[in-house]
């Protein structure tokens, strides 16, 4: 009897140790998988920033989703004009962090640290998958 109660709990203790481990790691999985969706978002948000500083701005247009057909060249460069007119010239990007984001490929806020001549700037960039949809200065 001892034998086959014995039998009987090692494959119980077995599972509970080898299934222990795998009932947790999809959560560290997952966490990478966020931290580079983020790092994406944030790469997205400042290398339109970048496009904005660098005068580019019909490249900046570009990278507007379809949604956004009132956006050109022209209002990005007003709107970009416009924020160096209050701060002074753009220096460079300080950092941005992602502050709102909807799952499976919703709209998400970035916010972009930018320091201009005269002052630090934050700017809010928000994106739909890969793409601008807005942009403007945080107030």
């Amino acid at each position: 009897m001892k034998v086959n109660l014995f039998s009987m709990l090692l494959p119980a203790v077995v599972a509970v140790n080898v299934l222990s481990p795998l009932v947790q790691s999809p959560v560290i999985l997952q966490q990478p998988s966020m931290v580079s969706q983020a790092s994406s978002l944030t790469a997205t948000a400042e290398d339109f920033i970048t496009q904005l500083a660098e005068q580019q701005f019909a490249d900046a247009a570009q990278g507007y989703g379809v949604g956004a057909q009132d956006v050109t060249d022209r209002t990005l460069r007003q709107n970009w004009n416009d924020i160096v007119a209050e701060s002074g010239a753009f220096q460079r990007i300080i950092s941005s962090q992602v502050v709102s984001q909807q799952p499976l490929g919703g709209e998400a806020i970035v916010t972009v640290e930018c320091q201009f001549e005269g002052s630090n700037r934050e700017l809010f960039v928000v994106l739909s998958g890969t793409q601008v949809v807005s942009f403007s200065p945080v107030e």
